[in-house]
């Protein structure tokens, strides 16, 4: 299974099961038989045979569900009791996610072809996904007076956080909430971040409401796949509902928010996905050892939202392109090579800021292949600001790599002389989309033994993928 090359599939919820697409036969013929093997019941006994992967319980755990995935994807544990108007479904090996989210009409409020509901301890991306194996720790209606839940952790008992997450449904709608308990001592901060991928129909504008404010109104240009908004989070401060609806489909899902003064709210209008994403990020914190932090939000369906002001929606462009801001972003060891941090220059008034200590390839970014048409060529573009310590020398340089045949399929390393202090759009390759390749940048090089950077930080506002058109 290891020499097998990279699978990057798409992952689609349905009642049974979340399920791949696009895995080779060979591949799924081989998770088969080993799951097989696993499943074989000792001669004359009821239970299974012990055979171990890992001394780690985690990477045993993290590699039964991988071949459990290939071989027929990750089962649901379905939440409907029969006094409420909607259903969850929640996979425990899939990252302990929910995907599915039944209303009244038996329309799923949750996009089927997203990674379901997230959270996550994150100092870097805020779209960072982690398919952790969740132990369920109880479900069913015990414990849950008004309706059906489940309760679910991860987390090794030597790491500093653990995760647990729980799902109840009850009347009409959905609770989740979100726990990290400090079981050690240690430097690591606590930042929750809590994602939710709702499913309004395949739109490209939605009218975002506060409370019982007026509706606004966010529509994406023709010419993008997806668009990103931050929702300004000085007018969250003491709200309680925040409620998204679809002007073209009128559905829509409100929200009842936790009483947190959050550090970013993001939007992301993801029409080809069919999904509007919200993403709450807390600001980086502490607890004591042995205390818990959590959020709680309640997810309600509304199968037709009243009041909607008329949207005016652009016309679909024959030539499109991605556009991934900085929160999309991972960075290598936060805090010691770069920082997501606020920067008024930007459009979106953040940016990842790459520090002047090293040159390494501190961003390594896979884009999730879906958006991507696989029958065009994109060029790369960033949108950068170089602050310079020096006249002479390296800026930055980034490109693309191919991690399994260990390939390098082009790079462009700037000098600062032909860079710019002020936000500027940068050339870098023209890229065949391929699952095994990541598009890489980090700060300029120079000699650590004999000199020091040419620049004082390089600050990355976003990236651009646009389709190349052929003569």
């Amino acid at each position: 299974i290891s020499r097998q090359p990279s699978v990057q599939s798409t992952m689609i919820w349905t009642a049974e099961a979340v399920t791949p697409t696009d895995i080779p036969a060979d591949l799924v013929k081989l998770s088969q038989a080993l799951m097989e093997r696993f499943n074989e019941k000792v001669p004359g006994e009821n239970a299974a045979r012990h055979i171990r992967i890992a001394e780690s319980q985690d990477r045993h755990d993290t590699s039964l569900a991988t071949w459990q995935n290939y071989s027929g994807g990750y089962p649901i544990h379905w939440l409907a009791p029969a006094d409420a108007t909607v259903k969850c479904g929640v996979a425990p090996a899939y990252g302990g996610r929910s995907g599915l989210l039944l209303g009244a009409d038996g329309f799923n409020y949750l996009a089927p072809k997203s990674a379901g509901i997230e959270f996550l301890n994150s100092t870097g991306s805020l779209f960072a996904e982690r398919n952790n194996v969740f132990q369920v720790v109880s479900s069913g209606k015990k414990g849950y007076p008004n309706g059906e839940g489940i309760s679910l952790r991860h987390g090794h008992w030597r790491a500093q956080f653990r995760l647990e997450k729980e799902f109840l449904v009850a009347d009409d709608g959905l609770t989740v909430s979100h726990r990290l308990v400090r079981q050690q001592d240690g430097q690591e901060k606590m930042r929750g971040v809590s994602t939710f991928p709702l499913h309004l129909g395949r739109c490209r504008a939605v009218c975002v409401k506060l409370d019982d404010d007026a509706w606004q109104s966010y529509a994406m240009p023709g010419n993008l796949v997806r668009e990103m908004y931050s929702l300004p989070v000085e007018t969250l401060a003491g709200r309680q509902t925040l409620t998204v609806a679809a002007p073209e489909t009128g559905r829509a899902v409100q929200i009842t928010l936790p009483a947190i003064a959050w550090e970013r709210v993001v939007l992301s209008i993801e029409p080809e996905m069919e999904c509007v994403r919200l993403v709450f990020a807390e600001p980086a914190g502490d607890i004591a050892k042995g205390k818990t932090s959590e959020r709680q939000f309640r997810l309600r369906p509304l199968i037709a939202a009243t009041g909607l002001p008329a949207v005016k929606i652009e016309p679909e462009a024959a030539c499109k392109k991605l556009v991934y801001e900085d929160c999309f972003l991972p960075i290598s060891k936060p805090g010691v090579w770069g920082e997501h941090t606020l920067d008024a220059d930007a459009d979106d008034g953040s940016a990842l800021k790459l520090f002047n200590t090293h040159y390494e390839w501190c961003v390594q970014f896979r884009p999730d292949m879906a958006q991507f048409n696989k029958d065009k060529k994109y060029q790369i573009r960033w949108r950068v600001k170089v602050i310079p310590r020096a006249e002479t020398g390296e800026a930055f340089w980034t490109g693309v790599y191919d991690r399994v045949k260990r390939l390098h399929r082009g790079q462009v390393q700037p000098k600062v002389a032909e860079t710019k202090p002020t936000y500027t759009w940068y050339d870098s390759v023209v890229w065949a989309p391929n699952p095994d390749d990541y598009i890489w940048f980090g700060p300029g090089r120079f000699d650590k033994e004999k000199g020091q950077s040419a620049i004082e930080a390089v600050y990355i506002d976003k990236i651009e993928f646009e389709e190349v058109v052929e003569p």
